[in-house]
């Protein structure tokens, strides 16, 4: 065992440290749900599949957004760390939260994606948890860029979200007017709001896309 186990007890202590910083912040995760999806938190999910689908997206999310928030060196001191971790992962939950504003408000600003989710309306919920998994896929890529080692470098994680919502944004603008082109009489958000099943898995799956297509890219040039 000692041939594969090679950690120092200094070493043992800080990954401690962030397990337990990353345990509370999942253990707060029910109470931050309802921001986070931006729906209220109170609504049986067993009689809203909808609002099950976009809080399992936000579990998703935020889950491989604390992937990134853990990535990079071990700082100086224990209280360094509990800063640097805390600070990653408050604003990487928050993101979370502004991604939501901005898809709803931006990027199909002709649809209330919340409202279609109280409904039930499936759709809707598939490309609300699409777009946040899209997005927290962006940010552990530039989480795990940065080296996430400093606090100056959640500047930089902040300007890769903004990429990541002008990217996506993109795609989207994209895919409405393939979707235009094909379909002179609909547009995607009434199709949407149509709760087309099958649209919105190929929408949200072309977000995922891009977003990976940006992890990969990320690899290719070092951050100095």
């Amino acid at each position: 065992m000692e041939n594969f186990i090679n950690i120092d007890a200094v070493t043992m202590g800080y990954y401690l440290l962030d397990f337990i910083i990353v345990v509370a912040l999942l253990a707060g995760m029910k109470l931050m749900m309802g921001l986070i999806a931006n729906v209220p938190g109170g609504q049986p999910q067993q009689t809203n599949p909808a609002l099950g689908i976009a809080k399992a997206g936000a579990i998703v999310a935020i889950a491989i957004m604390l992937m990134g928030v853990l990535s990079g060196d071990i700082s100086t001191t224990p209280m360094s760390e509990l800063i640097l971790i805390l600070m990653y992962g408050v604003s990487g939950i928050f993101l979370m939260w502004l991604t939501r504003i901005v898809f709803d408000r931006v990027s199909l600003p002709h649809i209330s994606i919340q409202n279609e989710i109280m409904k039930g309306n499936i759709a809707a919920g598939l490309v609300d948890a699409g777009n946040m998994i899209a997005t927290a896929i962006i940010i552990r890529a530039v989480m795990v860029w940065v080296d996430g080692s400093a606090l100056s470098d959640i500047f930089m994680v902040l300007g890769g979200f903004l990429l990541s919502q002008a990217l996506l944004l993109l795609a989207t603008l994209y895919r409405s007017k393939l979707f235009k082109s094909r379909h002179p009489e609909g547009s995607i958000h009434q199709e949407i709001e149509n709760n087309n099943v099958a649209l919105a898995l190929r929408f949200s799956g072309h977000r995922i896309g891009v977003a990976l297509s940006v992890t990969a890219a990320s690899g290719m040039v070092a951050y100095i």
